[in-house]
């Protein structure tokens, strides 16, 4: 009995004293049976930020932090051991501060008890980061973090309203207790920051606002939120994912960005002298850009889905008139293009657009004085005024698609074709469909040319002959153009066969795309028939205007060709300035003490001095070339093995006056674990 008794009174003091502190933890810390918010996180984000990217399942990302949990097979990778060693990663990782930060994170992570990461402390889960720009300086923008916490996290931040228990104040920080938050300022914060919590999500900010909006939309249903704002829901919440939905989800306002940041958004330059960024600006500028929105997966590559929302009012006539133009289907893809494409090659683009436009602003973006050659040319045929006139012959014979398709040039060499220069290049091939019933103004424009040949550079074999050349391969009459104008290959040929016209930079690849376009695998294997393109292909946009595929693999040994003409071509030497200083430096030898400078020498005085400068600067372009061309060539040797560690890629753009969508499927193979 005595022992019964004793239990009893043990009972109950323990049930008074689990019941004390229970009520003491539920009222100085927080209820330990208090639920969850009940939806996703982004349900206490405004949905009036300009920035928020949010990531799921946090843990699956770290192997104990901070390590990544693909560490060990991204360590067996060549580019990554390539990447390690350069001195581009070392620059990068002193100017970022990126051993030390690791360091610091390791030791932070050290001392947490029990061995415990902050994963493990914070739960691992989900974690958002959301903010407002606040004017031209980034590092002034007011942000959020959100995260998911658990028990231990959640105790972390109440433990925080009592600053002296936890001495936390003994370390320079200041501790300001609120009702629904804890202010921190002082020691080495550049800017105060804000503690809070609404359930089992945990908040940091530099603004009190974000906490305000937090705990309002939690207690009215969510409303105003990012997760009932409506390009969150169609574009993030409910498009295809993975099984895991552990992409990364991002949204920006890209024109409040632009505005606060005060950048004009004239991205990419049209001004530029560069072809490309001059060409793709005429079609395209960031500031008709009003936000984007989309996820962005890095399982075994890259996996991005993106909508953007166009402001039309700011478009261009050009811009307006192509993004109007209708998509082409996955269907049309497979059998109208990548049937046409060689499975081994490189590059392949097909564009849906107006032909006209496209050729106008080729020629707007090339080299003035190209385009001034290749006028007068036309001119001097008699048949046009100028290239005006024969870009709307072009536009009225063709349809608004091409196809651009690029392999490597591994034919074998014809001993009997035209002579060429050394220059690496892949075998081009550009594919043109032509309107019903005008193949004659093709026609017509082919003979033009050949028969005018001289004045467009063509020239044979031999001397006399016109490098104007008609043959038949498979039924098909081939024209070939010879010239040494052409770099690599001293040809273009061309061919109008199934209602297409087919223009190559090799006989032999044009031979090539007309055998790919009516046999196939397996002497001659589609593109369309290969697996990894029809499996991205399927997962990507349904529709689009331009598809890009690109396969490094079979772009890498020309592109190492190529790098020491590029490693000369990128040295660029101001020969201006090094003869003036050169030829003062001759003129105060050859004539000592006579006062004499340049541009006020004697005809004979200054041959002496030409005699002694020109192999003097050909000295000095010897000596720049020997000392900076290997460096340059191992740094382009870098970036090719840095892209062979991607299998392949495929991009897809739709466009729409008021809207464009983006895939980008990149498929990078990590190593298995050791």
């Amino acid at each position: 009995m005595k022992r019964k008794r004793l239990l009893k009174y043990l009972a109950t003091i323990g049930g008074l004293v689990f019941f004390a502190g229970y009520f003491a933890f539920s009222t100085f810390l927080f209820s330990p049976f208090e639920g969850g918010l009940g939806v996703d996180i982004a349900g206490v984000v405004p949905r009036e930020v300009d920035f928020f990217v949010a990531r799921a399942d946090l843990g699956e990302v770290f192997d104990g932090f901070p390590r990544l949990a693909i560490q060990d097979e991204l360590e067996q990778q060549e580019a990554w051991k390539v990447w390690t060693g350069s001195g581009e990663c070392t620059e990068l990782s002193a100017r970022l501060r990126i051993d030390e930060t690791l360091r610091d994170l390791e030791e932070i992570a050290g001392r947490i008890p029990l061995g415990f990461d902050p994963l493990t402390v914070f739960g691992g889960r989900d974690l958002v980061l959301a903010g407002n720009f606040n004017g031209p300086d980034i590092a002034d923008a007011d942000w959020a973090v959100y995260a998911t916490v658990n028990w231990m996290g959640k105790l972390a931040i109440e433990l925080l309203r009592y600053p002296g228990l936890i001495g936390i104040e003994a370390q320079g920080i200041a501790v300001q207790v609120e009702e629904n938050y804890v202010v921190l300022r002082g020691a080495q914060l550049p800017r105060d920051l804000y503690v809070s919590r609404v359930k089992n999500v945990g908040l940091l900010t530099t603004s009190v606002q974000f906490v305000e909006k937090a705990h309002t939309m939690a207690s009215k249903q969510f409303e105003d939120s990012m997760l009932l704002r409506a390009e969150y829901s169609d574009y993030i919440r409910t498009v295809e994912r993975s099984n895991k939905r552990d992409e990364l989800e991002a949204f920006l306002q890209m024109r409040r960005m632009l505005e606060n940041l005060r950048l004009s958004g004239a991205w990419p330059d049209a001004k530029s002298q560069q072809f490309l960024p001059a060409f793709l600006g005429k079609f395209f500028q960031a500031n008709t850009l009003n936000l984007m929105v989309g996820t962005i997966g890095t399982d075994q590559g890259l996996r991005v889905d993106l909508h953007g929302q166009l402001s039309s009012e700011l478009m261009t006539p050009l811009q307006d008139r192509n993004f109007r133009r209708k998509g082409a289907d996955r269907d049309e893809i497979l059998r109208s293009a990548a049937n046409l494409a060689p499975q081994d090659c490189s590059l392949f683009i097909y564009l849906r657009g107006n032909t006209g436009d496209l050729l106008e602003q080729v020629l707007a973006s090339l080299d003035p004085a190209l385009v001034g050659l290749l006028e007068d040319a036309m001119q001097a045929t008699g048949r046009y005024r100028d290239l005006k006139q024969l870009v709307d012959e072009l536009e009225l014979a063709l349809m608004d698609r091409m196809v651009l398709v690029l392999r490597p040039n591994d034919y074998p060499e014809d001993p009997d074709g035209p002579p060429h220069d050394d220059t690496p290049v892949p075998a081009v091939a550009l594919i043109t469909w032509i309107q019903e019933g005008k193949a004659n103004i093709i026609e017509d424009l082919r003979d033009l040319i050949g028969q005018q040949g001289a004045k467009f550079g063509l020239a044979g074999r031999k001397a006399g002959e016109s490098g104007y050349y008609r043959n038949y391969v498979g039924g098909y009459e081939i024209r070939e153009y010879w010239s040494p104008f052409v770099p690599g290959t001293g040809v273009v040929a061309t061919v109008n066969a199934d209602e297409r016209c087919i223009v190559a930079n090799s006989f032999r690849m044009l031979d090539h795309i007309l055998k790919t376009s009516t046999q196939g695998a397996p002497s001659h294997p589609r593109l369309s028939e290969r697996f990894d393109f029809r499996e991205l292909l399927v997962t990507s946009l349904p529709a689009a205007n331009v598809v890009v595929w690109v396969n490094p693999e079979s772009a890498a040994p020309t592109l190492r060709r190529q790098i020491r003409r590029w490693a000369r071509d990128s040295i660029v030497i101001d020969w201006k300035l090094e003869r003036a200083r050169c030829e003062q430096q001759v003129i105060n030898e050859l004539f000592p003490g006579q006062g004499k400078v340049r541009g006020r020498l004697t005809e004979q005085e200054q041959e002496r001095v030409d005699s002694r400068v020109d192999p003097m600067l050909a000295e000095l372009e010897e000596r720049i070339q020997r000392e900076q061309v290997p460096a340059v060539m191992a740094q382009y040797e870098r970036r090719i093995t840095y892209a062979e560690a991607v299998r392949a890629a495929l991009l897809m753009l739709s466009l729409d006056s008021k809207r464009m969508d983006l895939s980008l499927r990149v498929v990078v193979p990590l190593a298995p674990k050791r």
